[in-house]
Order: structure tokens, then sequence, then C-alpha cells
């Protein structure tokens, strides 16, 4: 057993008595509204586990990601993430 599965057995074996969660459609499925309403459960649910959550247009994202990435000492990143998400990023990039 690796380190990973001990781990996902443990919070296999906590959550054992916790009803399971609701299904969520897929976001193309889902309407103006409903869309809403998965992102207020999704922002609530990251509050939750003490994540920070920043919620922004279309027009701000890239700012907002480079921004909160300028913070991190270490960052990975998918190959063909946007440069300029980057740009206030001085620590290491992997």
């Amino acid at each position: 057993m690796t380190v990973r599965d001990e781990i996902l057995a443990r919070v296999r074996a906590a959550l054992a008595d916790r009803p399971p969660p609701p299904p969520v459609p897929p976001p193309s499925a889902a309407g103006t509204q409903e869309r809403a309403e998965l992102v207020a459960l999704l922002s609530d649910r990251l509050v939750d586990y003490r994540a920070s959550v920043s919620r922004v247009g279309p027009d701000r994202l890239a700012g907002t990601v480079a921004g909160l990435l300028g913070e991190a000492a270490v960052v990975v990143v998918p190959a063909d993430a946007p440069p300029d998400w980057l740009t206030g990023h001085h620590g290491a990039i992997r």
C-alpha cells in the first residue's frame, strides 16, 4: 500500500458515516442559474477547506492568477498554461 492509498483509506474511513454527496451535473448541462449555484457551492466547499477563493470575471482572470502565483515560492503549471498568468511569479516553476 502506498502512502497515497493509506491517506485515501483514512479519509474514506473518516467519512464512512456520512451520506454520499448529491450528484453534480456536468457544466455543459447546467443552465445559467444552475451554474451560478454550482459556483457558489464550489466556493463554499473550498472555503470549508480553508482555501482562498477569488471570483473574478474573464477580463480580470489572467491578472488575478498572475498575482496569486506571484505570492507562491514554487508553482506547478501545465505546459499549455497562458504565459501571462506567470508574469508576476518570481519563484520556481515546475
